[in-house]
């Protein structure tokens, strides 16, 4: 089954327990899932093959801060769910755990989290026996469940925020690796220029209310930088310090989200 197909099955599913969902809303949310945004699974194992990583000194989850932002909050939330993969990688189920809840936390205040926190069971005793693959799974279908509920209430803004709240995470985890253990051949994993020129186009095109969003206006400064590093790579190998640079953008993004002062 085709991700598109796929996705369009879940969102017709959805409607039995939700308003129901215009055909511009679907095909919205096919669009973006259609472009080459990994999931964190996806990217971290593919960064795992090219080195050796110390994920345990990467798994560093933050506990979000409260904040009335909405854009914020929406951020916090797909930067959880990559701490979840994260802390899968690092073999740490406490830490699973703790990214989840936190996670179904942020996800109840924005109005979508009834059905991730009907998983919590499910997910602590999956990470309590370590059936890594199984939970990978479990993830999925929560980020799912949390997409829906957000495409049911008309907020495809904070789920377009969301991913690149995830995609934030992924990237400095990686480029923190990558720089660790260097070569400019496993550094290439990193090139994800598209993906960023796409999410900075999907930013633009949010609401105006959203976009004027201050957490929104540093995601966009960060993806761009993105962009504009990554590009650049096009015309030859990457530097260590481009990928340093790269990690230390996304961590100040990362601090910014969690409320922690930036260095």
């Amino acid at each position: 089954m085709s991700l598109r197909f796929a996705l369009v099955v879940l969102l017709a599913a959805s409607t039995a327990r939700a308003e129901k969902l215009t055909s511009d809303q679907i095909a919205s949310a096919v669009v973006v899932e259609t472009i080459a945004i990994p999931s964190p699974s996806e990217f971290l194992i593919a960064v795992d093959k090219q080195c050796e990583p110390n994920w345990a000194k990467h798994n560093k989850p933050s506990a979000p801060v409260p904040t009335a932002d909405r854009e914020h909050m929406a951020a916090q939330l797909g930067m959880l769910y990559a701490d979840c993969h994260i802390a899968i990688e690092a073999g740490d189920a406490q830490s699973v755990s703790n990214s989840v809840r936190d996670l179904a936390a942020v996800a109840k205040k924005l109005n979508i989290g009834a059905d991730t926190v009907a998983r919590l069971g499910s997910i602590d005793d999956l990470a309590d026996s370590a059936d890594w693959n199984s939970l990978r799974q479990e993830l999925d279908a929560m980020r799912n469940d949390l997409r829906l509920a957000m495409l049911a209430q008309r907020d495809d803004d904070l789920r377009v925020i969301a991913s690149v709240g995830s995609f934030n995470r992924q990237v400095e985890v990686a480029a923190e690796v990558l720089a660790e253990d260097w070569s400019p051949r496993r550094a290439a994993v990193l090139d994800l220029s598209p993906t960023a020129a796409h999410l900075v186009d999907r930013l633009d095109g949010l609401p105006e209310k959203s976009r004027n969003s201050p957490f929104v206006s540093e995601l966009s400064a960060a993806l761009a930088r993105y962009h504009g590093i990554m590009g650049s790579w096009r015309r030859g190998q990457p530097k260590k310090e481009q990928v340093l640079e790269i990690a230390s953008t996304a961590r100040g993004v990362s601090r910014a989200a969690f409320g922690e002062p930036k260095k």
